[in-house]
């Protein structure tokens, strides 16, 4: 009973890492108990081109619903299960940050050597992550997590809360091939557990406090990964692995088009303890930006355009049944005034306007595109430049013909 006391503080922080702070679609851990600091290996993956992809946005009531399973071993702690309909809730946007709600159920077998026997276990996970809007970096949780182990002869509630200082930023947007950047973090967690009897009687609670720092540094590879999961098939995932070797594997699918994890597999057998977690994205409700104009026609800084010229850009939107209405500025200034609109589906890629008046000669126009969908999701392209083309009505005169003499 001793060695337990000793141990169970530790250990419940491992418990609330690996089912709370993993399981909720960004974190890629592994905590390592000889350690004053976790290990934190990954790379993140982009297009072989030069495509870029932007922060998701997101809006209340997205949803994001997941199936997981878990292995834990070690000498003191054994644990193993699954985590059912674990859902992250855009619950509200306020201050710049969203507020994710998250809740799911989790059974399997688990215990605690010297306290409680293995046998099995199910309960409740509920709570809130905070996440800046601007770079999707985490900001908080606030996790509770109750139930029953070993058959019910054991109840536990735990309470936990994790700060973040700086936000973490996982992933650096916009994402491109190639891509490096600095991950890092110092992290306090909180934790407030209690441990009864079936009778009900306590036999421990107490609180507990750790810090730890995030640390690494990150590389995008590749993307347009395809991969099918119960929420259907997606072909521009992002493939997220890790680079420290072979006993340690972090493989994770992250999609536009969801806004947010498609699947996880995380293996660490690098010390006495053995992790293995996995996730897959079973269904989801999001709604894509349009895809953020670009390619023009005529291109940025282009001379000598036709002043009867047409403009054209790429746009599009992921989501196969939406519409995207494109509002199109222009004008000699570099705060151009809106001339027109134009709806096209979000399957039609190419998009071309026509002008209605004849451009003036030899003059700078300044113009852009905002794509708006009918959900009111906006992406806005940058802002382009072109000169048109010199007035050469000064014909010169005719040549001199027919003489007479002749």
């Amino acid at each position: 009973m001793l060695y337990a006391s000793i141990k169970i503080k530790k250990i419940l922080c491992i418990y609330i890492i690996l089912i709370f702070l993993l399981s909720s679609a960004s974190l890629a851990y592994s905590v390592s108990k000889t350690s004053k600091k976790p290990l934190i290996m990954i790379k993140s993956c982009l297009s072989d081109g030069d495509d870029e992809y932007d922060t998701p946005a997101f809006h209340i009531n997205d949803k994001w619903v997941y199936k997981m399973s878990f292995n834990y071993e070690s000498s003191v702690l054994k644990a193993n299960g699954k985590i059912k309909d674990y859902t992250v809730l855009v619950e509200s946007i306020e201050d710049n940050k969203y507020k994710t709600k998250i809740t799911g159920s989790f059974s399997g077998n688990a215990g605690i050597f010297g306290l409680i026997p293995v046998g099995s276990t199910s309960g409740s996970v509920s709570g809130y992550a905070y996440v800046n809007k601007n770079d999707i970096a985490y900001i908080q949780f606030l996790i509770n997590s109750k139930g029953k182990i070993s058959g019910g002869a054991f109840s536990f509630n735990i309470d936990a809360t994790m700060d973040l200082d700086p936000p973490w930023k996982y992933i650096d947007f916009p994402l491109k091939v190639g891509n490096k950047w600095r991950s890092y973090s110092d992290v306090t967690l909180k934790i407030h557990y209690k441990i009864k009897t079936l009778l009900g009687v306590v036999i421990k609670e107490d609180d507990y406090k750790k810090k730890f720092t995030i640390d690494e540094m990150l590389k995008c590879t590749k993307d347009h990964v395809e991969i099918s999961t119960k929420a259907g098939t997606f072909k521009d995932a992002l493939l997220i692995e890790n680079e420290t070797g072979s006993k340690i594997i972090i493989n994770i699918w992250f999609s536009p088009s969801v806004g947010n994890m498609v699947k996880w597999v995380y293996k660490d057998v690098s010390g006495s303890d053995k992790i293995e977690f996995s996730m897959e994205l079973t269904s989801f409700k999001y709604n894509s930006p349009p895809n953020t104009p670009k390619n023009p026609s005529p291109e940025d800084n282009a001379k000598d355009v036709d002043v009867e010229t047409s403009l054209s850009w790429d746009g599009g939107d992921p989501d196969k049944n939406d519409v995207v209405t494109y509002d199109i500025y222009l004008g000699k200034s570099q705060n151009p005034s809106k001339i027109g609109s134009i709806s096209k589906p979000s399957t039609q890629k190419r998009i071309t306007f026509d002008l209605d008046d004849k451009l003036e000669y030899n003059t700078i126009y300044y113009w852009k595109v905002i794509a708006e969908d009918k959900n009111g999701r906006k992406s806005e392209g940058s802002l382009w430049c072109f000169t048109t083309e010199d007035n050469n009505s000064n014909n010169p005169p005719y040549t001199p013909s027919n003489p007479s003499p002749g």
